[in-house]
């Protein structure tokens, strides 16, 4: 096996094992997700904005006891068009139920493997600590 294949290769026991809500760069479905959470009434205890550099932004939400729920990239800032106007909407509604936002910036690798579902749990305790 090459070096470079070797590198991209993941191990299954170092994966968060989390819940993934929402599609990459499809804002409504993102923000279907997070409006689902909530009426269905789970309680979201923190919001944790994920921001890019490329201005693209998630969600990780902690639900109910501590569950870690990330919602992937379908939002957007810096321009007009629908990825910022849901993020606008999504702020809104956490902010309507009283949870709290912190905002992490995040490189674009965290990104990627957020968005194909394969957080590993060192990523996840990066944004903890």
């Amino acid at each position: 096996m090459n070096q470079k294949h070797e590198e991209n290769v993941i191990n299954i026991e170092s994966l968060a094992g989390i819940q993934y809500l929402g599609m990459a760069g499809i804002t409504q479905n993102c923000l279907q997700a997070i409006v689902r959470l909530i009426h269905y009434g789970d309680r979201i205890n923190i919001a944790k904005l994920l921001t890019s550099k490329e201005h693209r932004h998630t969600f990780i939400l902690d639900v109910n006891d501590e569950e870690p729920v990330a919602i992937k990239s379908g939002f957007a800032s810096g321009y007009g068009g629908t990825g910022p106007k849901g993020l606008s909407v999504a702020l809104q509604i956490l902010c309507k139920h009283n949870i709290d936002i912190e905002e992490y910036e995040v490189d674009s690798d965290f990104m990627s493997r957020l968005d194909q579902s394969c957080l590993s749990r060192d990523d996840l305790e990066k944004l903890n600590n």
